[in-house]
Order: C-alpha cells, then sequence, then structure tokens
C-alpha cells in the first residue's frame, strides 16, 4: 500500500555502540520533524566555524583538549531536545544473554536488524511519514535495509491499526556527513560507555567520564546507566530490552 503524501515527514537519524566486544549493546536515534532539520544543522555549522569542530565529532574522539566544545555540541542538541523540537530515544540489549540461535537462526547481521526493528517499531509515532537515516555499515545481505523497511511497515499497520505504509525510506548515511548521526554516535556512545562501566577501567578518560555525566544532568537523570518510564523523560529516553520476553513474540523475518 502507497503511503500518505498528506502527512508531515519525520527524519530519524541512528547510529550504534558498542556493539562486538561488550556486555552491552547500544542503538540510538534522533527523531527530529523534517522542518527542524535545517535549523539545528545551520546552528551546528555556525558552531563548528567559531570552535574550529571541524572533523567529525563523536564518541571516540572525545578529549581533554576538547571537553568544553563537546560540551557546547550537547547543549546546542539539547536546546532542541528541551523544547522537543526533537528526541532521543535508545535500546539496551545484553549481547551476553542473545543466542544466536535462538533470536536469529545463527544470524548476527539479522539480530542486529531485529532489534533496530524494535527501537523503530515502538518508537512510532502516528501522524507522520518517516524516512531512516542509520549510520552506513556493510551488510552480507544487500537488501538487508530495504527488508527491514518492508517488515517495519508491517509491524507498525499491525500495531497500530494504520492503512498506508508510514516507512517511505530506510537510507544509509556515512556519519561524517550527517551532524545528527554524531550526535547520536555522541549520546549512544555515552550511554554504551556507562553501561559497559567503562569508567570503572584503570585508564578510563577522564573526559569521557565527565561528559556523560553533563549528559545526563542535561537529560535530567542521575546518571546515563538507567532504564526509565518514558513518560517519566520523554524526549531522551533509555529503553533496556529484554530479550527472554521478546522471544515469545512472532518472529521477523527481516532477512527477506
Amino acid at each position: 500500500m502507497p503511503e500518505d503524501d498528506r502527512l508531515p515527514l519525520m527524519h530519524v537519524y541512528c547510529d550504534e555502540s558498542s556493539q562486538t566486544k561488550n556486555k552491552y549493546m547500544v542503538i540510538g536515534g534522533i527523531w527530529i520533524p523534517e522542518p527542524n532539520v535545517k535549523k539545528i544543522d545551520d546552528e551546528i555549522l555556525d558552531f563548528r566555524n567559531t570552535s574550529g569542530m571541524s572533523n567529525e565529532l563523536k564518541w571516540g574522539k572525545v578529549s581533554k583538549g576538547k571537553l568544553n566544545e563537546y560540551k557546547q555540541f550537547v547543549d546546542i542538541v539539547f536546546s532542541y531536545l528541551v523544547k522537543r523540537h526533537l528526541v532521543y530515544r535508545c535500546i539496551v540489549v545484553n549481547m551476553w544473554d542473545y543466542d544466536i540461535n535462538k533470536f536469529s537462526n545463527g544470524d548476527s547481521e539479522l539480530g542486529f536488524y531485529k532489534i533496530y526493528y524494535q527501537l523503530l517499531l515502538q518508537n512510532y509515532l502516528n501522524g507522520y511519514r518517516y524516512i531512516v537515516y542509520p549510520d552506513d555499515r556493510q551488510n552480507s545481505y544487500k537488501h538487508r535495509l530495504e527488508a527491514l523497511k518492508i517488515i517495519l511497515n508491517r509491524g507498525i499497520k499491525k500495531k497500530y491499526n494504520v492503512e498506508a505504509n508510514p516507512i517511505r525510506a530506510i537510507e544509509a548515511r556515512k556519519s561524517h556527513e550527517v551532524n545528527l548521526i554524531q550526535a547520536v554516535d555522541l549520546f549512544t556512545g555515552a550511554i554504551g560507555y556507562k553501561w559497559n562501566k567503562m569508567d570503572f577501567k584503570p585508564d578510563a578518560s577522564a573526559a569521557k567520564i565527565e561528559l556523560a555525566q553533563y549528559i545526563a544532568y542535561k537529560a535530567n537523570l542521575s546518571t546515563l546507566m538507567i532504564c526509565h518510564n518514558k513518560q517519566q523523560s520523554p524526549n531522551f529516553h533509555i529503553w533496556y530490552f529484554d530479550l527472554s520476553k521478546s522471544h515469545k513474540n512472532k518472529k521477523s523475518k527481516i532477512n527477506g
């Protein structure tokens, strides 16, 4: 069924953190109505020009020498977040409880996109068409994103009783070219850092510890290592996904 072109457009920018070697994986996203995208892009561009932060902004590059600039970047994003001009949502999964054969028929890539599916399905808001922009990554199945779009549209129509396909496209983007994917990387990286207790390591970065605390403060949370009700913090939501419950649900054939 075709999409409803009368509905306003919502952009969703996504990225993941701590996917391979750590206990907890986090996939996060920023949901932003299309008219707000240019406003925040312009402000970030002004910030880059005045601060000299011309390179990609990401959690892995946070350092003591650039800590204040990263805080300024966080402030810009939160200035839109507190006005609900955008929202940040993420899903946290315990990968030590993840059984690749049980949850995705031995296909780790399929399992990864099943988690993406849950993030996008559970955070669907009626009344919009969507374009989803995940960070670009190599997929073994070349039609993975198109398959995700098809299955996601089916899931949304069933769960929310909508008729038209709300997901217009899922298009990968290179993070260094998209400011809002960089913002997602920063928030998602900070959450993964806390959940995986990287701050307790002997060589933990003092700058990352401070920035993670700063992001929690801006989100009105005591810590980023928390899962909470979306109604308690609708603009910045951290959701722990219980795999034991999810396996009871119908399997999603995202592999096409």
